[in-house]
């Protein structure tokens, strides 16, 4: 099992696991078989089956397939 460290003593240290940093960068908030939404994008695609819904919040639109 990995080593999980987190100093609350600083609350700049990064926390490491197995020895390896947490990368805080966020390619993705959603990122499953059934929703995706890159980061700060606006934007999130739900889908299930053969149905989709796109939504855009940077248009206030959403659009169904």
């Amino acid at each position: 099992m990995a080593e999980i460290v987190f100093n609350a003593a600083n609350t700049s240290d990064v926390p490491t696991i197995g020895g390896e940093y947490v990368d805080y960068e966020h390619p993705k908030v959603f990122d499953s078989p059934y929703i995706q939404s890159n980061y700060d994008s606006g934007q999130i695609e739900i889908c299930k089956g053969d149905y989709k819904l796109n939504l855009d919040f940077n248009n206030n639109s959403r659009d169904e397939c």
